[in-house]
Order: structure tokens, then C-alpha cells, then sequence
């Protein structure tokens, strides 16, 4: 069961791999772990580290790790056709990406919240006198 769930994991990131995606370890061993519960087994003791060298074992010099300076940021897989620059680069436009987003949600919660402030103001008013 467990090389099963490897070769579904693989077969799944394969594709993003060789098309120059990255992934960050923490989401690969869940996304494991998780398949692994889908099959009856209770992955939760299984490693970061034993998954990375099944990935190695799997994909050789295919594929190559970064780890972040930064210890509390996830390692990084991406294809060895790449460099380290343009994971870096595709990540920080991502993250600007995010950013702006949280940035539209937290704009759109500012207006609903002084609408409902206007609202409960024009209530109060007793009208014209």
C-alpha cells in the first residue's frame, strides 16, 4: 500500500516536475500521508525525510531540493532543468499574487463594514426637524 500511494503521488507531481513546477515537501507529505488514510493505513509516523529519499531514489538527478535559509519555510522540490533563480522568482510573483488578493478581500471587508456603520447611523436619526 505504501509504494502504491508513492506511485499515485508521483504520477500526479510527474507532470508538474517535468513542466518546471515546484512543490514544497510539508504539502507533498500530507498530500502522502492523506493517500496513505485513503488506503486504511495511518501514515501520520511517516517522515519528511523518508519521503524525500523515496523521491530521490524515484527521480535520481531529475529533480533537485532547496531548502530555504529560513528553517520554518518548507523545502522545495523542482526539476533539475531549472534554476535556483527562476523558483525563486515564480515564487515571489505568486506570493505578490497572494498579497494583492488579501489586499482586495481586506479593501471589500473595509466598505462592507463602514456600510453597515452608515446604515446603523442613518437608524438613529429621529428624521428632520
Amino acid at each position: 500500500m505504501y509504494d502504491t500511494a508513492f506511485k499515485e503521488m508521483v504520477a500526479e507531481i510527474s507532470e508538474g516536475i517535468y513542466q518546471e513546477k515546484a512543490y514544497d515537501m510539508s504539502s507533498l507529505l500530507l498530500k502522502y500521508r492523506k493517500s496513505l488514510e485513503d488506503k486504511g493505513i495511518n501514515g501520520e509516523s511517516y517522515s519528511k525525510q523518508r519521503l524525500k529519499l523515496r523521491l530521490e531514489k524515484h527521480f535520481g538527478e531529475k529533480i533537485v531540493f532547496h531548502q530555504h535559509p529560513d528553517k520554518s519555510k518548507p523545502e522545495v522540490i523542482y526539476s533539475s532543468n531549472i534554476s535556483l533563480q527562476d523558483v525563486l522568482n515564480a515564487a515571489a510573483v505568486q506570493n505578490a499574487h497572494i498579497r494583492s488578493e488579501s489586499n482586495v478581500s481586506d479593501n471589500a471587508q473595509q466598505i462592507v463594514n463602514i456600510a453597515r456603520q452608515i446604515k446603523e447611523e442613518i437608524r438613529k436619526c429621529s428624521g428632520i426637524s
